[in-house]
């Protein structure tokens, strides 16, 4: 399955250009369990709030359109992703550009699937402070709860495509 990135605040999605990027897997767990120290769960919201994004990615399968709660935190360090991994778990990637003038490698921390990415926003929501991801991060709880809600498999209706494609 390919995936775009799609905004919840209205921007295009925009393709990821696949050529010049090469993924390499670091470090790799589930979600597992986030740490509860209110010092750790305001670092990790302070973390996402500045460096990282808030995403429902959609990408196709032979059959259908699939809409995937993300959640993504980028940086140049590894050690500050791996602090962020050991409070709230996620896959850490190596993105090794392929370009010449880019010198320094991208990490990027990982959190996809409904379940994942509900433990944390619910976790790091009451820390959040930045209105418009605030605002995303509801947008994606009402998602992921709306799909809960029903049977599973169920196809994406009018209230998806209206409301989150």
């Amino acid at each position: 399955m390919s995936s775009l990135n799609l905004a919840i605040c209205g921007n295009e999605p925009k393709a990821l250009d696949t050529e010049k990027v090469t993924i390499q897997e670091i470090h790799g767990q589930s979600a597992g369990k986030i740490s509860e120290n209110v010092n750790d769960l305001n670092w990790i919201a302070c973390a996402i709030e500045s460096e990282g994004s808030l995403q429902l990615a959609w990408g196709r399968t032979r059959s259908a359109v699939q809409i995937v709660p993300r959640m993504n935190l980028a940086n140049q360090s590894l050690e500050y992703l791996k602090k962020a991994s050991s409070i709230a778990g996620g896959r850490i990637v190596d993105s090794k550009s392929v370009n010449i003038k880019k010198k320094n490698n991208c990490y990027h921390l990982t959190w996809y699937g409904r379940k994942n990415v509900k433990a944390l926003i619910e976790a790091i929501l009451p820390y959040m402070v930045i209105p418009r991801k605030i605002k995303i991060a509801h947008t994606i709880l009402e998602f992921i709860n709306y799909r809960q809600s029903l049977v599973h498999n169920t196809k994406y209706g009018f209230k998806e495509k209206v409301l989150f494609m």
